[in-house]
């Protein structure tokens, strides 16, 4: 079965190279390990920039290290991801959406994309008790992926708790992911995931 997610860990440190430009270009170093057995290590340097100002698109290029368990390889890629701000929606819910597509080249080749929506309302009475220091939100996810041989869909509930640890933010998600399309691993099951970024 092909594995298309699963435990992992990564980082990206992107510089601003010309702040006041409406293309808001952009060079990144972004590195992930995979936290199975036998998992893949990457490391990708590249640069970026908005297609428009008033357009949420960026496009990327990069070039990708790839240390795998039986071959290292040097890969170019390119792809488009996009830049949505949350969205108000009736009854105090907000939808977060995100999307990206793109070509990876080297000794296997293949297209990809992948992108999640999520529809949350936020516990306000967690706030007032922290005195705004906790943000806690329920709601409904989807999340999708698809490259070479391994694609899937999945759906389920999410809960957040946005945070501060000093001046930096961080987010703590927990959803249940059912698998409802492909055939990728994992099996459906609880995901959590912990971001931050200053």
């Amino acid at each position: 079965m092909p594995i298309y997610g699963a435990s992992q860990t990564g980082a990206v440190l992107q510089y601003r190279l010309a702040p006041g430009s409406d293309h808001d270009p952009r060079a990144y170093a972004r590195a992930y390990r995979a936290l199975v057995r036998r998992g893949e290590s990457e490391l990708a340097v590249g640069a970026s920039a908005r297609l428009a100002r008033r357009v949420p698109l960026r496009a990327a290029g990069e070039v990708r290290y790839t240390d795998a368990a039986f071959s290292n390889t040097w890969r170019p890629a390119a792809y488009v991801v996009t830049e949505l701000n949350p969205a108000g929606l009736p009854l105090g819910t907000q939808l977060e959406a995100y999307g990206q597509a793109g070509w990876v080249g080297g000794p296997d080749p293949t297209g990809f994309a992948d992108g999640q929506a999520s529809v949350t309302g936020e516990v306000r009475r967690v706030a007032s008790l922290s005195d705004n220091a906790l943000r806690f939100s329920l709601g409904a996810a989807a999340w999708g992926g698809a490259q070479k041989d391994a694609q899937r869909i999945d759906v389920g509930p999410t809960l957040r708790l946005d945070l501060r640890v000093g001046a930096v933010p961080a987010r703590l998600s927990v959803d249940w992911r059912e698998r409802v399309g492909g055939d990728a691993g994992p099996d459906s099951g609880l995901a959590a995931t912990l971001s931050t970024q200053f």
